[in-house]
């Protein structure tokens, strides 16, 4: 019978950590394999994959954590723990892959992840995840900047993304922004995250853009409105308005200031009533900075001619402009004119010396013309015609000046008035040779009926 070798008791722990050791041997554990989990960097708003290679997994599993502190787990084996609408897990790809997949990422989502194997001691890879991002402007940078005219002013953009954004100001109407004073050079761009203008005047008075741009699409801009104070300017557009007595006038006024002026009118230095059947105003917008107040003025009476003011109003100043409203004069009471008809026409000729060889005396087979009328700024007629019931000649004066109204009527207005009068002024003066004539030629057709047998 055959005998049995007992072991020592003390030799069988011995023998299990050897046999173990030789199986380990020739089954090798969990190892990372290459290519190695790596870093990613991702456009803003897409999705991306951290693959970890695991070989000889057996029973062990893999695990996904976000590298915090404390680390967070996202994943265990094919199981999702957290934020399942921002990570899946797609095991044993190709056998010995284990894939990640984040969602939509964005700058929250940027750090590092890890890849880990439950073994003892644990293995573990990592894979860090940046962002390219496009450029944003800050939100808290001025939509619009006020500053008093002929002061200095900085406009800044401040903007973030990554790589780091450059930023670049100009005009929104394309113009050059004068960096140094009024009188100083200009640029159409200006480069740095701050523009800087000096002894600004109103014709910088507009929409000026920065742009932001890091080489990631989109670009950002954001549009800062430059506001400059100053004063009121008001000129009239007509510093005299005619209007007829009974009709109405409208009398405008241009303002260039900033704030907007308040407008209101005057007449003769008092604030006009607010009678809208008499008055009538209102205001329109021109440009960034220009404005047109306008006055109607109706039923036009004696009282309403005048000096008017226009004033505009606001926060720096108060200015005006006058404007005169005067009535309207007819247009038949013009300065006359004194025109000889016969011969060469030159009103001059009714004054002029007779030249040498001329007879002086009155032909009576000619026929002799002189015209003066304040009308059609000629003299009155006179001419030779032959009397059929006597058979003599008489001088026949025409009548167009007894029905020229030389006097005033009573419903004249004092302006009427004043140019009636002045008109009859000047028309004394041209009417003494016309009369002098007449009275000689009269006396000379007086003596000829005398000497007759």
């Amino acid at each position: 019978m055959p005998s049995s070798t007992l072991l020592p008791t003390g030799l069988i722990p011995l023998l299990i950590v050897l046999l173990s050791r030789q199986a380990c041997s020739r089954f090798p554990g969990p190892l990372f394999v290459e290519p190695y989990m790596e870093n990613i960097t991702a456009v803003k708003g897409t999705d991306v994959l951290f693959t970890c290679r695991v070989a000889n997994l057996g029973r062990n599993m893999v695990a996904f954590l976000r590298a915090d502190d404390p680390p967070r787990l996202i994943a265990y084996d094919e199981k999702v723990f957290r934020q399942r609408h921002k990570y899946e897990v797609h095991p044993r790809v190709n056998n010995d892959h284990w894939v990640l997949k984040i969602k939509n990422v964005h700058e929250r989502d940027i750090g590092g992840y890890m890849c880990q194997v439950n073994t003892e001691p644990m293995i573990v890879q990592v894979g860090y995840l940046t962002l390219q991002v496009p450029p944003q402007v800050d939100r808290n940078t001025a939509s619009a900047v006020e500053v008093r005219e002929g002061h200095n002013v900085t406009l800044a953009c401040n903007a973030f993304g990554n790589p780091t954004p450059t930023v670049i100001w100009r005009r929104q109407d394309r113009g050059n922004m004068k960096i140094d004073g009024a009188t100083g050079y200009g640029v159409s761009v200006s480069n740095g995250s701050e523009l800087t203008l000096t002894k600004v005047s109103r014709l910088q008075m507009t929409e000026y853009v920065c742009v932001a741009s890091n080489g990631i699409l989109p670009d950002e801009s954001w549009t800062v409105k430059l506001h400059i104070t100053f004063p009121p300017t008001v000129t009239p557009q007509a510093v005299q308005v005619s209007a007829a007595n009974g009709g109405f006038a409208i009398l405008a006024c241009n303002a260039d200031a900033w704030p907007r002026p308040q407008f209101h009118w005057e007449k003769d230095g008092r604030t006009l009533p607010h009678i809208r059947s008499k008055y009538e105003s209102h205001e329109e917008v021109g440009d960034s900075y220009g404005s047109v107040a306008k006055l109607k003025v109706s039923q036009l009476g004696y009282e309403d001619f005048g000096t008017y003011a226009c004033v505009a109003t606001n926060e720096q100043g108060s200015h005006s402009a006058v404007i005169d409203l005067v009535e309207s004069i007819a247009s038949d009471n013009r300065l006359p004119a004194v025109v000889l008809a016969e011969g060469s026409g030159d009103d001059n000729d009714l004054l002029a010396e007779p030249s040498e060889g001329e007879d002086d005396e009155d032909d009576e087979d000619s026929e002799r013309r002189v015209i003066v009328d304040a009308r059609t700024m000629r003299p009155p007629q006179i001419s030779n015609e032959i009397a059929a019931d006597e058979g003599v000649g008489h001088p026949v004066v025409d009548d167009s000046i007894t029905r020229t109204n030389v006097l005033p009527s009573k419903d004249e207005s004092s302006a009427a008035v004043s140019q009636r009068l002045l008109m009859n002024r000047a028309i004394i003066p041209l009417l003494l040779p016309a009369l002098t004539l007449l009275y000689a030629l009269s006396s000379s057709s007086s003596l000829q009926l005398n000497m007759r047998p």
